[in-house]
């Protein structure tokens, strides 16, 4: 059997309650969307999540959701975790498995902390950012691996995404995660977040 574990800081990943519109347009880009579905995805996410009945262009509101049949609406209120993208209007399981290693409710920040970002996040960013920026430029070798400026960001809030993956020799795979926020009270070091 092979187990692994990872931990990665939430800062490091796109939160999908406070993320605007632009970040959330390049993700979906980066990870090989028309600029037009990237755009529609993002206003999606940010029509499931605000409180307003109003459709930003390409979004989604409960009319939209009832006329496509689905026994769902928008929630109106933050996302509780990543797995309630299933819900947004015009999300198929192929791209909510491209969005999950990659997106957050935990952080609570508008923009990435790079120094917490994978490089894989960083590189899917810099080419939506690109694909979505009308006459941007191509990133630069000396760009490196930073993520565009107006996605960087910090947050003195210490929430880590803790992975496990077991594989079994038979190809059995299990995989758990945990989400752990460390406070500086003295009663308590940690709290699991879920």
């Amino acid at each position: 059997e092979t187990i692994a574990v990872t931990i990665q800081n939430a800062t490091g990943r796109v939160d999908l309650n406070a993320a605007n519109q632009a970040i959330l347009a390049a993700l979906i880009a980066g990870l090989g969307a028309s600029t037009t579905d990237a755009t529609a995805g993002a206003a999606a996410i940010i029509d499931f999540r605000d409180r307003d009945s109003d459709t930003l262009p390409g979004g989604a509101e409960a009319a939209d959701y009832a006329a496509s049949g689905l026994k769902y609406s928008p929630k109106n209120a933050h996302f509780d975790s990543v797995d309630e993208l299933e819900h947004v209007f015009g999300f198929t399981l192929e791209r909510i498995k491209s969005l999950l290693p990659h997106v957050t409710v935990h952080s609570g920040m508008a923009g990435i902390d790079p120094a917490s970002a994978s490089p894989r996040l960083v590189e899917i960013l810099q080419a939506g950012h690109f694909i979505m920026t009308p006459g941007g430029s191509t990133p630069s070798s000396s760009q490196g691996s930073r993520l565009p400026p107006d996605f960087a960001g910090t947050s003195l809030r210490q929430t880590f995404i803790l992975t496990s993956a077991a594989e079994t020799q038979n190809g059995g795979r299990y995989v758990r995660e945990a989400i752990v926020e460390l406070s500086s009270g003295r009663t308590l070091d940690y709290t699991f977040r879920t």
